[in-house]
């Protein structure tokens, strides 16, 4: 029900008429949404196993050193294109267990609300910059936040804690640029006579 999604399904049926491998650029990543968090894996966790049984004989993606930001895509996809049939909550939970320790809980929560927050903001992730503040909400960001205190008192090891402190600094950035994106938007508006540089 999606007019992107229908045209992209009916441009794979008409490729594959043409060339019987088709393999094509994904992504996981999206340096044009601000190096922000791009919570995709409920969409991955459909559209992989689809492109499987649809015979699509690969996938390659846009990569950066930004395991905080968008790692746990990186993750998943990995493991969905070995295998697209695995149970991904189980592999989430895994992740969760195995990358948190004694945190898990709230960094899961903390994980899986950027993902509802994609789901309930409606936008589609290859997203107009004006868009973004619709998903990286103040409500957000403050809860986000709340978690990260909370997991951070949670925090057993060295290790897990610094993990979590990587997130924080994520969250900060998250909250930087939705400021920034806020104060453009006043510019754009015409409701401020900043200048930018």
């Amino acid at each position: 029900n999606c007019e992107v999604n229908a045209a992209f399904k009916q441009a794979l049926e008409e490729w594959s008429t043409v060339y019987q491998h088709l393999c094509f650029y994904e992504y996981y990543y999206k340096c044009a949404a601000l190096d922000l968090p791009f919570p995709i894996i409920h969409s991955m966790r459909q559209d992989i196993p689809w492109l499987r049984d649809f015979g699509l004989f690969g996938i390659y993606t846009q990569y950066k050193a930004n395991y905080w930001t968008i790692g746990l895509n990186y993750y998943v996809a990995s493991k969905l294109l070995w295998n697209a049939d695995l149970d991904v909550d189980a592999l989430l939970e895994d992740y969760y267990r195995k990358m948190y320790g004694a945190a898990a809980e709230p960094m899961r929560d903390y994980h899986e609300d950027y993902e509802q927050a994609a789901i309930d903001s409606g936008v589609h992730l290859a997203a107009q910059y004006a868009d973004l503040p619709k998903l990286f909400t103040p409500e957000l960001t403050a809860a986000q936040s709340e978690r990260l205190v909370r997991a951070a008192k949670l925090a057993d090891t060295d290790e897990v804690a610094e993990r979590i402190e990587q997130q924080r600094i994520v969250l900060g950035y998250v909250t930087a640029a939705m400021d920034y994106m806020a104060e453009v938007m006043k510019v754009a508006e015409g409701l401020s006579s900043a200048r930018w540089l």
